[in-house]
């Protein structure tokens, strides 16, 4: 009993998917996240203390010949199974119930991580030229909780809180009524509501809404998306236990949400939606640029080579057609669009660098244009981050009429603008809650 629990204390302490711990024992950086799990398994289960002592020493070690072939069984099953809890809890559990920001709830990543500017940016960038010069450089997968566009778009929210809550209030108000019509009990929460309209500001297509025919695809894709995400919180409903009759209200308030006779909250939500796609687009193009010039090999996930909007699966694995990568004779509204911040980006070729990695240098005039946005000297080449960042404070300025965004915009805080009000929330508060 006491080695079952000291696994699973283990196990739950990890804060990586898995060690790579082989036959010759563990090197310096996995012995470090032994010596941390070991800690906050003990403190845990103090009863357990000796059994997470002596899987730590097994784990660590390198192999005996003499009892070699057990300990590197136990210890590839142990890395093996830790991956899947990791996946399991994190990736289809608490990134469904966490629905304040959800551009940080993605396969890899962390809700709690902090940006650290650009120059923690260049030093990461730096370290991965020297250890992993051929890795992976990947913004969409398969697995990925949300296409890389519908992501970057998301990002956009934690540089306008005040205007996502505000509008979060606004809309709640206004669906009251069909809130009311749902059973007792089976009403969408707070944390769902902001989930639902997190998502379908993630989803909502760049131009405006056309016919009937756009709205009843999208209300298809959003009753999908909702029910899996609901059974994967596994709060109300699972998939080893569905409450149909909750999944039914979900159903029913996204049905009335995006119902053509919905006048109010549609032109409010595309109103307010406008300033999100515009800096979304922008972090889009700055995220594709790093990609394609950073250290590491760049993969083109199918489907994204375009603006990809999707949702997870099965959102992401509807039909491609190659046909959608040739740019039309007649270019639509949104190519207009995305072909016009490309004329604003307006970049050099890149230099390559013997390691293969490019640095991205702005022309002479956008580079005296920005230098005082990024506080540097006029003649010093500004990466694509940082140029990204220079073109994203104009979107994100536009984003509050009333007055300049606060210091929770990243881009207006790195590009030398003068805060308004503190500083982002801290990542376990819930800025867009519903009072």
């Amino acid at each position: 009993m006491r080695t079952g629990e000291a696994i699973r204390q283990l196990l739950a302490a990890l804060p990586v998917y898995r060690t790579y711990v082989g036959d010759q024992g563990a090197g310096a950086r996995d012995s470090r996240i032994l010596d941390g799990i070991a800690a906050k398994a003990a403190a845990r289960a103090p009863g357990a203390g000796a059994e997470i002592a002596a899987i730590v020493s097994a784990l660590r070690a390198p192999v005996d010949p003499a009892d070699g072939k057990l300990r590197s069984e136990f210890r590839t099953r142990f890395q093996q199974l830790s991956g899947a809890v990791m996946a399991k809890a994190v990736e289809d559990t608490f990134f469904y119930r966490r629905g304040d920001y959800l551009a940080a709830n993605e396969v890899g990543a962390s809700p709690f991580w902090t940006p650290g500017g650009v120059g923690r940016f260049h030093a990461m960038m730096q370290d991965r030229a020297s250890q992993m010069p051929h890795g992976l450089s990947a913004t969409s997968t398969h697995d990925t909780k949300r296409g890389e566009d519908a992501r970057a778009r998301l990002h956009v929210v934690s540089e306008a809180p005040d205007v996502w809550a505000a509008a979060v209030d606004r809309w709640h108000g206004m669906n009251a009524e069909s809130m009311g019509r749902l059973p007792a009990g089976e009403k969408p929460d707070a944390p769902v509501e902001q989930f639902l309209y997190q998502s379908l500001l993630g989803v909502w297509p760049i131009a405006p809404l056309g016919d009937e025919g756009d709205l009843i695809s999208l209300h298809e894709r959003m009753v999908d998306f909702a029910v899996k995400a609901l059974r994967e919180a596994k709060l109300r409903t699972s998939w080893d236990d569905p409450n149909e009759r909750y999944e039914a209200a979900i159903k029913a308030f996204l049905g009335d949400l995006l119902d053509r006779h919905n006048r109010s909250f549609l032109g409010d939500f595309e109103k307010t939606a406008g300033p999100f796609i515009h800096a979304g687009l922008i972090n889009s193009l700055s995220q594709t640029l790093v990609k394609l010039t950073a250290p590491g090999i760049p993969d083109i996930y199918q489907g994204s080579e375009r603006i990809d909007l999707s949702l997870v699966d099965p959102d992401n694995r509807r039909g491609f057609f190659t046909g959608r990568l040739a740019f039309p004779a007649t270019a639509s509204a949104d190519d207009r669009r995305f072909r016009g911040l490309q004329a604003e980006a307006d970049l050099d070729r890149p230099e390559l660098s013997p390691g293969g990695a490019a640095r991205i240098v702005l022309r002479e005039a956008n580079i005296a244009q920005c230098a005082s946005k990024v506080r540097a000297p006029a003649t010093q080449p500004l990466s694509c981050v940082a140029a990204g960042m220079a073109l994203r404070s104009q979107s994100c300025r536009g984003l509050s009429s009333a007055r300049r965004q606060t210091a929770a915009c990243p881009s207006v805080r790195n590009c030398g603008e003068t805060p308004s009000s503190p500083g982002p929330r801290a990542a376990n508060s819930s800025p867009c809650a519903i009072s």
